[in-house]
């Protein structure tokens, strides 16, 4: 009965896995902090956007260009914040590119109030930038804000020019992104229960002007999402930037130790089943 027991409590320490860390390796590398703040709100349902022969939402249009950014940047740290009537953090910086992927795709239109926090949104990037930077001398050239957007300012706290001039003075370059086009856009018609019963057209409020000046004052540029050098251009204006050095990943050297208490608690039940084997024999 007591090797029996003994036994157990080996097991439970060989599955607990100890180990024995026996060194610690941080991996530095050189990139850019890049936040893009994205507009989740209900006017990114304009389908005035065609892939594959399919008429799409605006959203749906821009998934594969962020995905595409994501794959293009591997050294980079990128952060989302997704913003409508307010302002919320989708995505930390990170290196986990894999993991960011999967939060672009389950970018809905609707999950936040509707409006368009326009400030509020680049605030909360310059945040998110600030967050990363509280504990390091890195070079705030280094760091830039995409923000992407269909509309006009209407909601929030921070006006676009109060947020454009906190980035001036936080050395971040702010590239913005009109998403639509201009004039009459296809438009859907939902019914209370959210189903798609129909087709209308509104006119589309996107504030290029807004938009050109908050780039301008940053030192950053504005692009039309349609147009499809756009990433492109924005990549090229990155990269004439200083990289930052952070800390790109932690690796650890350790040792298992579980196969000690593993092989220590089956002798134990050798050992304690041996006899019985005996008295039946």
């Amino acid at each position: 009965m007591r090797l029996a027991c003994a036994a157990a409590v080996l097991l439970v320490l060989a599955l607990a896995r100890p180990q024995r860390v026996e060194d610690t390796r941080i991996v530095r590398g050189e990139g850019y902090d890049i936040v893009i703040a994205i507009d989740l709100s209900t006017s990114m349902f304009a389908e005035d956007s065609v892939i594959d022969g399919q008429r799409v939402n605006r959203l749906e249009a821009l998934k594969p260009v962020l995905e595409a950014f994501i794959r293009r940047r591997p050294s980079d740290r990128i952060g989302f914040v997704a913003f409508a009537g307010r302002a919320y953090t989708l995505a930390p910086l990170t290196h986990d590119h894999d993991w960011l992927a999967r939060q672009v795709a389950r970018l809905q239109i609707g999950l936040i109030e509707d409006g368009t926090a326009l400030g509020d949104g680049l605030g909360l990037s310059l945040a998110r930038l600030q967050r990363a930077h509280a504990d390091s001398d890195a070079p705030r050239a280094g760091a830039f804000v995409i923000l992407m957007t269909d509309g006009a300012n209407n909601r929030g706290q921070l006006t676009p020019e109060q947020a454009a001039a906190l980035a001036k003075a936080r050395g971040v370059s702010v590239f913005t992104i009109g998403v639509g086009r201009d004039g009459l856009v296809p438009f859907p018609v939902f019914d209370e229960q959210g189903r798609r019963i129909g087709l209308t057209r509104r006119m589309s409020d996107l504030d290029p002007s807004t938009l050109r000046r908050i780039a301008s004052e940053t030192g950053g540029r504005f692009f039309r999402a349609e147009d499809p050098d756009a990433s492109n251009a924005a990549f090229a204006e990155i990269d004439r930037a200083k990289k930052i050095s952070f800390d790109q990943s932690t690796r650890i050297l350790a040792t298992e130790l579980y196969p000690w208490p593993a092989a220590a608690a089956a002798a134990l039940l050798a050992l304690g089943v041996l006899p019985l084997i005996r008295r039946t024999a």
